[in-house]
């Protein structure tokens, strides 16, 4: 005879709390006119996310510097500046961006002391994210972000 198992269902009390009963999540308390307000904000600032992603790309750029005459403490500043750029471009509806410095960070995570050819890799990422600023790509359906990414994935997919 085999054991039975009995299934127990918790309810969700985190689901309950934010939800009307019937599945449609409620405000939570927040004010629909407030999150229209932040978002009105952020599609009026967007443009000025150019200058904070060639902010960045200098900082990715002078890190990669230190990294390629050996200092290796700049990886874990390669990783947090792929991590912030992935926040900020996906706030301002920058996908390709957003992908290639997610790259970015997962590649740096956990690579203390990178290769010559892991080295040259982070420096392609780095040279993708300028690519995509200077010519101003967004979306990851551009066909230039569709090569560019997939070239990158492939090689990462060597190392």
């Amino acid at each position: 005879m085999s054991p039975s198992a009995t299934l127990i269902q918790r309810p969700n009390a985190i689901l309950s709390k934010i939800t009307d009963g019937e599945g449609t999540i409620r405000s939570a308390g927040v004010d629909p006119s407030k999150i229209a307000k932040a978002e009105q904000f952020i599609q009026a600032h967007s443009f000025d996310y150019q200058a904070i992603a060639i902010d960045d790309w200098e900082a990715m750029r002078a890190a990669s510097e230190k990294l390629h005459a050996g200092d290796f403490t700049a990886v874990p500043t390669l990783h947090r500046l792929g991590h912030d750029m992935k926040g900020q471009a996906a706030t301002f509806g920058y996908d390709f961006l957003t992908e290639i410095a997610g790259l970015l960070a997962n590649y740096t995570k956990h690579l203390p002391k990178p290769s010559r050819k892991q080295i040259q890799l982070i420096e392609a990422h780095i040279d993708i994210i300028h690519l995509a600023i200077a010519e101003n790509i967004q979306k990851l359906d551009d066909p230039k972000a569709v090569m560019l990414e997939k070239n990158l994935r492939e090689a990462i997919a060597k190392t």
